[in-house]
């Protein structure tokens, strides 16, 4: 993924509009004798949850997102209600925002920010950890690969080596 479509500095507020994208597992099937799965892609969008979600989910809007999710009123891409599949197994799956911000011409308004990683059903929210945490936690981990990585404005990880 080119860096210019992976968003470091990503800031949610409540109401921006979201995409969790995926492979759920009851969603996935085996191809028998060539070693082989199948799935079909899945996503959910909406827009980010209040702040005060965050708290009850021991969650920190510094490093991770929280979208609205409500399976109840999920709809296809025909406007449909639906029932979406159980969103096990969705974990590690990009998460996009809809943001104009870099505004450069040819290139989609869509950028990765994220990593899904839990489903709050009481709280009806989906969460992720935001992509510069990510990124920012390979960097200072393997710094041979900084040069590679897209850089965060907004945040710095320092791993240190506690085992010896």
């Amino acid at each position: 993924l080119p860096p210019q479509l992976v968003d470091m500095n990503d800031v949610s507020t409540p109401g921006k509009h979201y995409m969790f994208t995926g492979y759920p597992h009851k969603a996935l099937g085996t191809v028998y004798g060539k070693r082989k799965i199948v799935g079909q892609l899945h996503s959910y969008t909406d827009r980010a949850s209040e702040t005060a979600i965050y708290t009850q989910i021991d969650a920190n809007p510094t490093w991770n997102i929280a979208i609205n999710f409500d399976a109840k009123r999920a709809k296809d891409d025909k406007g449909r209600t639906v029932t979406p599949k159980e969103r096990k197994g969705m974990s590690g799956g990009g998460v996009w925002n809809f943001d104009d911000g870099i505004q450069l011409p040819g290139l989609p308004k869509i950028r990765l920010c994220g990593v899904g990683i839990e489903h709050h059903k009481k709280q009806k929210c989906l969460l992720a950890t935001k992509i510069n945490f990510v990124l920012e936690s390979i960097r200072s981990g393997f710094p041979a690969l900084a040069p590679f990585l897209p850089n965060s404005t907004t945040l710095e990880v320092v791993i240190e080596d506690k085992s010896r």
